[in-house]
């Protein structure tokens, strides 16, 4: 009964108002009902997480059980399937909780998990994700079994851990005190940063470069840090006024943005320009919940899906003249335990998908979407779908190391082949091209439409200038008479 109810959100008209929006008509959608995979007990991960992780391929999250236990599944196998506890293969990857879990972002078939047991644990997957069930419990744990060997020690209580977006074999692991980069190549540490003074970590972002990244701390401060210059100055950014949890996330441009709780209690996003770190160039209050605001942010489109953790509200806000705008909201029936973006490669773009994510709640898993609405769906939306990354890194670690600036990181266009650009699409004479009046262009006849309307519009011209000869002639005669 809950998926079911899952498929009807329940709408809510939010604001907006800035000029300029593009998005306020795009629809959030979850997956069919028969789309689901059905399962059992997923384990609600810690703040600091998302709940889970996915890629093209695959989906993980952990889940309750002795241990840091987690289940990992491919899409193609695993939609409109339902698995029972007693007949799915888990891995019991750490001696405690799981804490955290990440795909790389170069490598589908990899995954990172990270316990109370202070250790990190490289995974390569098979064809059918974790396919037979792993205890660590038992001394022949990594024999037959997806786990590489290879494990790296955080040195204190992992908080979440996070790759590098544009540099293979690079992650960053946060604990209460402290900030540890590693190469995960070889294992061990590149370099680190000590909060404990600053009261410690809350949460930390890679800049969409990677070469620096920032971190949120206890003493109600936000901070950039190099680490590859750990002793640089650093930036020092006004926090939210509580020292409740907050997550970042990098916007456009030089702009970054924080959600937590504000004056009482209230969540809210604040947002920021590097260039001036006085104050927050901005604010959004949403409400007086208390799960954590996710900010999942696709620099693409400038749109943010934001969910909740422990409810079902999934709000859309499109940042838009430097400043986040809620355009929609969304209330599923079921609470997310997980909630993660899937790579752009994955979207299907003849029906004007944006954006696609995995989401998890106590009884299934599905994949909600982000689409626009337009009248020419035969034509590829290029306004829309700028060349998207690759999923290919832009340096080694080794390159990252020796300093100096990043290459930009590889890209690739989403037009299928065969599938006409709309940009050459000659508009509509003094019609607006968006048939949806949102973005961009989007072209609402073809052209052999245009072409009767224009000849239409002649025959009526000839037909006003016979009434004016007839209506000439008319006056002409009376005035003989």
């Amino acid at each position: 009964m809950a998926a079911e109810k899952a498929d009807r959100p329940r709408s809510e008209s939010t604001g907006g108002g800035a000029g300029g929006l593009k998005f306020r008509h795009v629809k959030i959608t979850p997956a069919m009902k028969a789309n689901n995979v059905s399962i059992t007990t997923p384990r609600n991960g810690n703040w600091a997480s998302d709940g889970a992780t996915a890629n093209s391929l695959f989906f993980a999250a952990p889940w309750s059980g002795a241990g840091g236990t987690f289940v990992a599944l491919p899409w193609a196998k695993a939609q409109g399937k339902r698995y029972e506890a007693r007949g799915m293969a888990f891995a019991q990857a750490h001696t405690q909780p799981l804490v955290d879990l990440t795909f790389d972002p170069f490598d589908d078939y990899v995954l990172y998990t990270a316990g109370g047991d202070d250790l990190v644990r490289v995974w390569r997957l098979g064809p059918d994700g974790v396919s037979n069930s792993i205890d660590f419990n038992s001394p022949d744990a990594a024999q037959g079994s997806c786990y590489t060997g290879m494990q790296m020690e955080a040195g204190g209580k992992i908080s979440a851990i996070t790759c590098n977006p544009a540099v293979k074999g690079c992650m960053a692991l946060t604990t209460p005190s402290r900030l540890r980069v590693m190469d995960v190549e070889i294992g061990r540490e590149f370099s680190s940063r000590d909060c404990e003074a600053d009261g410690g970590v809350h949460s930390m972002c890679w800049t969409p470069t990677g070469a620096s990244c920032l971190l949120s701390l206890k003493n109600r401060t936000i901070i950039t840090h190099d680490p590859r210059a750990p002793t640089l100055a650093a930036s020092v950014f006004p926090g939210h006024s509580t020292v409740s949890p907050n997550r970042l996330a990098y916007l456009k441009g030089n702009h970054f943005c924080s959600t937590g709780k504000g004056a009482g209690g209230t969540r809210e996003i604040l947002w920021y320009d590097t260039r001036n770190s006085s104050s927050p160039s901005g604010s959004y209050t949403v409400d007086t919940g208390s799960g954590t605001l996710l900010p999942l942010f696709d620099a693409d489109t400038g749109i943010m899906v934001m969910p909740s953790k422990g409810d079902g509200s999934v709000r859309l806000l499109e940042w838009c003249n430097d400043a986040l705008v809620q355009v929609q909201m969304e209330t599923l029936a079921d609470p997310h335990i997980g909630f993660a973006m899937l790579p752009k490669r994955t979207l299907n773009v003849k029906a004007v998908e944006l954006l696609r994510f995995a989401r998890i709640t106590p009884d299934f898993v599905h994949t909600v979407s982000v689409a626009a609405s337009r009248a020419r769906m035969d034509l590829f939306q290029d306004d829309l779908y700028p060349p998207c990354l690759s999923g290919q890194p832009c340096a080694s670690m080794q390159e990252y190391a020796s300093g100096g600036g990043l290459p930009e990181l590889p890209r690739v266009s989403l037009q299928p082949q065969g599938m006409q650009l709309l940009s050459e699409i000659a508009p509509i004479r003094g019609r607006s091209t968006s048939g949806s009046g949102s973005s961009g262009v989007v072209v609402g006849r073809n052209i052999r439409s245009a072409s009767l309307m224009e000849a239409t519009q002649a025959r009526i011209a000839a037909m006003a200038a016979n009434d004016s000869d007839s209506d000439e002639k008319k006056e002409e005669s009376d005035e003989d008479w």
